[in-house]
């Protein structure tokens, strides 16, 4: 029961993050074209030199890259404190039986050594 309701919120999980992934850069690609079209029509009017467009497009995928980063941070800052947050919240110690731990060999300190 533990285990399914694991794998639906871990799908659920996985659901989101693809959505929200697949928005964002969406909007990206769709504000790149706008910068494109605008800035092409405004260079082929003679209202803006190329220089200052290509000026914009690059401090915009510079800005673009640095605001990515950042929410990746975040994001990864969140998921690191929920399962923080789960391991501290466990509070329960669980004893290993011996038969599982009869592939591991401890070689120096003493124990068991299984060949």
């Amino acid at each position: 029961m533990q285990v399914s309701a694991s794998y639906a919120a871990g799908r659920e999980f996985g659901a989101a993050k693809a959505t929200f992934e697949a928005t964002n850069r969406g909007a990206i690609h769709v504000s790149l074209l706008m910068l494109y079209a605008w800035g092409g029509w405004l260079v082929a009017q003679g209202l803006m030199p190329v220089g200052v467009l290509i000026s914009g497009i690059g401090f915009t995928f510079s800005l673009m890259y640095a605001t990515q980063g950042s929410v990746n941070t975040l994001s990864e800052l969140r998921r690191a404190s929920g399962a923080f947050a789960r391991v501290r919240g466990g509070g329960t110690v669980r004893r290993v039986h011996g038969c599982h731990c009869s592939h591991f060999i401890v070689r120096p300190l003493g124990g068991c050594v299984t060949p």
